[in-house]
């Protein structure tokens, strides 16, 4: 995506649940309201150092069994804060061709208008769709989609201008292509969850971005309660 693209945020200060809350589920009472939330299209170079506002990121795990497909973030990729880290997640800005407008019917003045505001659910799939495609050269159907969590921290500069909508995509054995992975991405396999937590691909030591760490502790803990 070039940076001078317009992309999807979000007031901070109106976040339901307020800031750096880590990883929740996104059924949380205080967080399910970010899906109705007043959702704004703004420049990129603008939005990437302004902590007033959010940028929405989907954040799709791809899971085979007990592994997730991981990847080190090279230096052709678009955030500089982020190279050299492996992550788990598969995803970035929600560009403007995503946006998907409600024109649902609603009362105002007493006149049947459509709604014009940003379908952020929707648009939120459409933009993993296309990440999904781009990045690993796979294709979904967007019903194979589900968010699970949200993620918002305030580590690093680049984890405080974010917000990440986590999902998680189950993919069998038979369904695995052959994945053709942008230059961005390195070091990409699918690793055992318990090799990824312990901060390891591929055998060697490797630092996690913060968002996967908040990813792999959480399901470690799912998979220990369970």
């Amino acid at each position: 995506m070039s940076k001078q693209a317009h992309i999807l945020a979000l007031k901070a200060d109106t976040l339901p649940g307020g800031l750096g809350f880590g990883i929740r589920a996104l059924g949380d009472a205080a967080l399910a309201p970010v899906l109705e939330a007043q959702a704004w299209i703004g420049p990129r170079p603008m939005l990437e150092d302004d902590t007033s506002f959010v940028q929405f990121i989907p954040y799709v795990l791809v899971r085979h069994g007990t592994r997730l497909l991981a990847y080190v973030r090279e230096e052709s990729g678009g955030e500089a804060r982020l190279h050299g880290k492996f992550s788990v997640g598969v995803g970035g800005h929600i560009d403007l061709p995503d946006v998907i407008v409600d024109e649902t019917l609603i009362m105002e003045k007493g006149k049947q208008v459509p709604a014009n505001r940003i379908d952020i659910a929707r648009t939120l799939v459409r933009s993993a769709v296309r990440e999904i495609s781009e990045e690993i050269n796979m294709d979904v159907p967007e019903e194979a989609v589900m968010w699970t969590h949200l993620i918002h921290v305030t580590t690093t500069e680049v984890d405080a201008v974010h917000l990440g909508f986590v999902a998680v995509l189950d993919i069998e054995a038979a369904g695995i292509p052959e994945l053709v992975f942008e230059e961005c991405i390195g070091s990409a396999r699918f690793e055992e969850i318990s090799e990824l937590a312990a901060g390891r691909v591929g055998g060697r030591d490797a630092t996690p971005e913060t968002w996967t760490g908040l990813v792999l502790d959480m399901l470690v803990k799912d998979a220990a309660a369970a």
